[in-house]
């Protein structure tokens, strides 16, 4: 049986701004999921044997997730996200991904904005910006499920 791959569009965003209701981000035009790694520290010493360098595992940290909007400066949503970078505290949100379930795959996960980069303002393209999201803790992920 082949794999199955996932397309792109039809992907979403979201966040919780209030309550425990998500709340989608909109005109979101890329995203770059999460990007997991786990420190890996070296324990090897000079009496190690098999001249093999040794290691242990830490801590994982969870990565960032950075996403791009066409930004527009009357939606409600989009003022949120710079509420709630200037408030510095964790927000959850939810990356939605298509796989024509019922109940869509999922992910998870608590996060600090910590940047907003702003894109060039030019003739003939679309005001954008650029949020980047520092998780804190770890990134639930759920499979879809048809119910």
């Amino acid at each position: 049986m082949p794999p199955n791959t996932l397309p792109n569009e039809g992907t979403s965003l979201s966040i919780k701004l209030s309550g425990e209701t998500f709340t989608e981000i909109p005109q979101v035009t890329s995203i770059d999921a999460p990007n997991p790694s786990r420190a890996m520290i070296p324990t090897s010493h000079l009496r190690t044997v098999g001249y093999h360098t040794k290691r242990s595992s830490r801590l994982v940290d969870s990565g960032q997730v950075s996403f791009t909007i066409f930004y527009d400066p009357n939606d409600e949503t989009h003022q949120a996200l710079f509420t709630k970078f200037a408030a510095g505290l964790p927000v959850d949100f939810k990356l939605v991904l298509v796989d024509d379930m019922t109940t869509p795959a999922n992910e998870t996960f608590s996060a600090i904005i910590s940047q907003v980069e702003g894109g060039g303002i030019e003739i003939e393209t679309n005001q954008e910006r650029t949020f980047t999201l520092d998780i804190t803790g770890g990134v639930t992920r759920t499979a879809g499920a048809n119910t």
